[in-house]
C-alpha cells in the first residue's frame, strides 16, 4: 500500500517513520493544526508538507493504519498492551470534546458507558477525573486519577492531572510531588515541567519557576503554553516588557491561543491600561466564546474604569458559562463593594466561599465589607478565618490591624504590626503603623514611618491626609497645608459627583489659613535662597490661599521659567502650585467672588500659554472645565459665574478653547432648552454630560 501511494521511496520511509513515532491518529490531528496555521505570508515547511501527505495516506488506507495504531497502543512506555476498540477511541474523543465545551456531566456519562464494557480502560478514568477537577469536585477527581494509575502505573498523564488537581487546591508541595512522578516516567515531559513551574509561581518563587518554564521550552521549543507561563512569571515580577515578548511568542506559535491573549490582557490590566486590555480579552473570547475567565477579566477591566453595570454583565456571563467560577463571584462582590452595596457584596462573597470553602481572599473581602461599615468585631472574625486558611495572608493581618485602629485600640494595633510586619516595605502597612503611633502620641516615631513612604513612593495617595493631621499635631502648619492640598489633588483631580468640595475645603484648608501670616511669606521672596525656608512655588501657594496675589503675579513668570529642568521635589512644588490656582478659582466662584476668581484665572491662563504642545494645553483646559462642571453639579456654583469663566477662556489667544465646553454647560444648566436638546444629540456631548452627572 505504501509502494502504491505514488510517493518517492525516501518520502515513504519518512512517512512510515512518522506513523510509527506518533501514531496515525496523532498525525491526523497534527494535520488540522498545520492547515490552520498556513497562510499566504508564510510558506509551508517541508516537515508540514510531510505531515499533510502522511495524514492523507492515513485517510485513504484506514485498515493498514489501524494495525499500526494497535502496535503503538501495545508498546507505548513499555507497558503491557491493551487492544483499544475503535468505538472506544471514538467515545473517549467524544468525552474529550465535552470537557472542551465545559459539559462535564456529559463527559462523565460517556466515560461511564465505556467502563461498562471495558473496566480496564484507564483513559476513561482519567477523563472523568479531569471533568470532576474542572467542575471543582476535587476529591472525586483524585479518586479517579488513582483508579487510572492502578490500572496503568506508568500513566504520566494521570500523575500530571492529579498534580493539577492538587495545585487547584493550593496544595503545592503535594502537587509538585506528582509532577516529579510524571517526569520520572517521562523525563522529556515539557508539560510536567511547565506545571511544576506554575506551582512555584503560585508560591511567588519566581526565580525557580522561570527555571522550570525555560526547561519546558528547551524540551519543547514550540510549547506555546510554556511561553505564556513564562510571560505570566515576568508579569508577576512587574517586568511587563519581557512578559509581552513571551505572550507574542506564544501567539506566533499558536495564533488561536486564547490563553495567551488572556494573559496579555491581564498584563495590560495590571498596568491599568484597561482599554487596551479589553481588546485582548475580546480577542480571547472571539477564539473561545465560552472562555469564562476572559469574560470575568472583561468585568475586572470595566470595574477598573468605573463601568460597574457593564462589569456585572460580564461577571454574570462568566458564571453562566461556569457556575463553579468562584473568582467571578468574588470579583462581582468587589464591584458591589465599590458601589457601597455592602450587603449584596457579602452575598456574592458567600457564594464564592460555598464553592471554595478554603477561599481565604473571599473571607478577607467579606471582612473588609464589614470593616467599611465599622462592624469591626465581625470583620476581625472574618480576617482571622482567612488567616486560619492561609497563615501568610498579609492582607488579612493588615486589615485586622486597621480594624483595631478603627476601634481606637492603638496599643493592640501596634503590637500586631510589630509582630507580623517587623520590617515591612508595604506602604499600606507602614501607613497604618504610623497612624497607630499617632494614636498614642508617639509623633516622632509616626513621622519616621510616613517619611519612609514619602521617600519610596511620593505619589502614595492614602498618606497625605494622615501626614497633614500629624503635621497639625506637631504645629507645623505649612507642611500640614501642603499635605492636605496633595491629599485633595491626588484623590480629586477629576472630582466625583459626590465630592463635597466646600466641606473638604472648610474642614482642611480654612482653619490652617487662619493661622498663617502673609508677611512671613512675602518677605521670603526677597531674601537669598539660602535663607528661604520654602521654595518660591510653596511661598506662592501660601500667598494665593491668603488672597495675596500681587507678589505672586510679580514673580509668576519667573517661577514658570525656573521650574523646567529642576529637581523632582521642585517640580512637585510647582505642580501643586498650579493645582492650588485651580482650587482657588473654584473656591472663589463658589463664594461668588468673581473678581478674585478671574484674577487667579488669568494666572492659570498665563501658565497654559507657556506649555509647548497643543495637546498639553487642550488637556489643561479640558480638565479645568470638566472638574468645574462636576463641582458645580454638587456645590451649586452660580451659573453666571460659570459663564464668565467660559467667556474668560474663549477670549484668550493661544488657548485652544473648544465650543464643546459651552455646549456641555448649556446641556447641564438649561437641559430643557431647544439648544440643549440639539446639542445632546451629538454623541461626544452626550458622553461628556453623562460622565459629569455620574
Amino acid at each position: 500500500q505504501m509502494r502504491d501511494s505514488s510517493h518517492r521511496e525516501e518520502t515513504r520511509w519518512i512517512m512510515e517513520l512518522l506513523l510509527m513515532l506518533y501514531s496515525p491518529s496523532a498525525i491526523v490531528k497534527e494535520r488540522s493544526k498545520v492547515k490552520a496555521n498556513i497562510n499566504v505570508e508564510r510558506p509551508t515547511t517541508p516537515y508540514e508538507k510531510l505531515i499533510v501527505q502522511t495524514a492523507d495516506f492515513v485517510t485513504h488506507n484506514p485498515d493498514y493504519c489501524k494495525i499500526i495504531e494497535l502496535c503503538i497502543d501495545s508498546t507505548i512506555n513499555g507497558e503491557k498492551g491493551t487492544i483499544i476498540d475503535t468505538k472506544e477511541k471514538e467515545l473517549i474523543e467524544e468525552a474529550f470534546n465535552y470537557t472542551d465545551k465545559n459539559q462535564y456531566d456529559e463527559a462523565i456519562k460517556v466515560c461511564e458507558n465505556i467502563l461498562k464494557t471495558n473496566s480496564k480502560f484507564y483513559q476513561a478514568f482519567g477523563v472523568m477525573g479531569e471533568s470532576y477537577r474542572l467542575s471543582g469536585q476535587y476529591e472525586k477527581a483524585i479518586q479517579h486519577y488513582k483508579k487510572a494509575i492502578k490500572i496503568n502505573p506508568k500513566s504520566e498523564v494521570a500523575y500530571w492531572s492529579w498534580g493539577a488537581c492538587l495545585r487547584d487546591q493550593e496544595r503545592f508541595e503535594q502537587a509538585i510531588g506528582k509532577f516529579k512522578k510524571a517526569i520520572k516516567i517521562n523525563p522529556k515531559s515539557g508539560e510536567a515541567y511547565w506545571s511544576w513551574g506554575a506551582c512555584l509561581r503560585d508560591q511567588k518563587r519566581y526565580k525557580e519557576a522561570i527555571g522550570k518554564f525555560k526547561k519546558s521550552i528547551k524540551l519543547d521549543p514550540k510549547s506555546y503554553p510554556a511561553h505564556g507561563a513564562l510571560g505570566d512569571c515576568y508579569r508577576d515580577l512587574g517586568q511587563y516588557d519581557e512578559a509581552e515578548i513571551n505572550y507574542k511568542k506564544a501567539i506566533n506559535l499558536n495564533p488561536k491561543s486564547g490563553e495567551a491573549y488572556w494573559s496579555w490582557g491581564a498584563c495590560l490590566r495590571d498596568q491599568k491600561q484597561y482599554e487596551e486590555a479589553i481588546g485582548k480579552f475580546k480577542k480571547a473570547i472571539k477564539i473561545n466564546p465560552k472562555s469564562y475567565s476572559a469574560h470575568g477579566a472583561l468585568g475586572d477591566c470595566c470595574r477598573g474604569l468605573g463601568q460597574y453595570d457593564e462589569a456585572e454583565i460580564y461577571y454574570k456571563k462568566a458564571i453562566e458559562l461556569n457556575p463553579n467560577y468562584h473568582d467571578a463571584y468574588a470579583a462581582w462582590g468587589d464591584c458591589l463593594r465599590l458601589q457601597e452595596r455592602y450587603e449584596e457584596a457579602i452575598g456574592k462573597l458567600k457564594k464564592a466561599i460555598k464553592l471554595n470553602p478554603n477561599y481565604y481572599h473571599a473571607f478577607a473581602a467579606w471582612g473588609y465589607c464589614l470593616q467599611l461599615q465599622e462592624q469591626y468585631e465581625e470583620a476581625i472574625g472574618k480576617f482571622k478565618k482567612a488567616i486560619k486558611i492561609n497563615p501568610k495572608s498579609d492582607e488579612a493581618y493588615w486589615n485586622w490591624g486597621d480594624c483595631l485602629l478603627g476601634q481606637g485600640n492603638y496599643e493592640e494595633a501596634i503590637h500586631l504590626f510589630e509582630k507580623y510586619f517587623p520590617e515591612s516595605k508595604d506602604n499600606d502597612v507602614i501607613c497604618s503603623y504610623g497612624r497607630s503611633l499617632m494614636g498614642i502620641e508617639r509623633y516622632d516615631k509616626a513621622l519616621e514611618q510616613f517619611e519612609l513612604i514619602i521617600k519610596s513612593e511620593p505619589e502614595y495617595k492614602k498618606l497625605y491626609l494622615y501626614y497633614g493631621q500629624l503635621m497639625e499635631k506637631m504645629n507645623n502648619n505649612e507642611f500640614a497645608l501642603t499635605a492636605y492640598l496633595k491629599h485633595i489633588n491626588s484623590d480629586y483631580i477629576m472630582p466625583s459627583a459626590d465630592f463635597d468640595f466646600q466641606k473638604t475645603y472648610s474642614e482642611l484648608i480654612t482653619p490652617l489659613i487662619k493661622k498663617l501670616k502673609p508677611n512671613n511669606y512675602i518677605k521670603h521672596f526677597y531674601v537669598s535662597k539660602k535663607e528661604r525656608k520654602f521654595s518660591e512655588s510653596q511661598l506662592s501657594i501660601f500667598l494665593i490661599l491668603l488672597d495675596q496675589y500681587d507678589t505672586v503675579s510679580e514673580h509668576f513668570k519667573e517661577i514658570i521659567s525656573k521650574h523646567r529642568g529642576k529637581s523632582i521635589k521642585e517640580k512637585d512644588d510647582f505642580s501643586l502650585l498650579i493645582f492650588t490656582l485651580k482650587l482657588s478659582v473654584w473656591h472663589k466662584l463658589y463664594k461668588d467672588n468673581l473678581h478674585d476668581a478671574l484674577r487667579l484665572m488669568n494666572l492659570y491662563i498665563e501658565y497654559i500659554k507657556t506649555l509647548e504642545k497643543t495637546a498639553q494645553k487642550e488637556n489643561e483646559v479640558s480638565d479645568f472645565f470638566l472638574s468645574l462642571f462636576k463641582l458645580q453639579n454638587n456645590s451649586k456654583i452660580d451659573s453666571k459665574n460659570i459663564k464668565e469663566a467660559l467667556q474668560q477662556f474663549e477670549n484668550q489667544k493661544d488657548i485652544p478653547f473648544s465650543n464643546i465646553f459651552s455646549k456641555v454647560w448649556t446641556c447641564l444648566s438649561e437641559p430643557d432648552s431647544v439648544e440643549a436638546q440639539r446639542f445632546i444629540n451629538e454623541k461626544a456631548i452626550a458622553e461628556v454630560v453623562k460622565e459629569i452627572k455620574n
